[in-house]
């Protein structure tokens, strides 16, 4: 490893020594990964949910989509169950953008 090298630019050592695949196989760079696409996702389908559960409630006059739910208190079911079922697409611009603590990752 050379460390100069790292320093002038760390993401042209990763994309030069490291396969995509290999650094996001590695357990703690996935997680993270893993970790900022379930907040990004949660973030994105707590509203949607929501309001699909509002939707519900106005049109069929009905206390909502999961059952007994007045204060719309339980989405964290539906998220559950449509996170679930998806195809996770995440977000490699984390691993360039904190090159340096992936390179420190995976060269422990």
């Amino acid at each position: 490893m050379n460390v100069d090298y790292i320093e002038y630019d760390p993401i042209k050592y990763l994309k030069d020594n490291y396969k995509l695949e290999d650094i996001i196989s590695h357990p703690e760079i996935h997680d993270i990964l893993e970790d900022d696409f379930k907040l990004r996702f949660l973030i994105d389908m707590r509203h949607i949910v929501e309001d699909l559960n509002q939707k519900y409630i106005d049109l069929y006059s009905y206390s909502g989509l999961l059952k007994k739910d007045f204060f719309n208190s339980n989405w964290e079911r539906a998220y559950d169950i449509i996170y679930s079922n998806i195809i996770k697409s995440y977000n490699v611009n984390i691993i360039y953008d904190n090159a340096e603590k992936v390179i420190n990752i995976l060269e422990k």
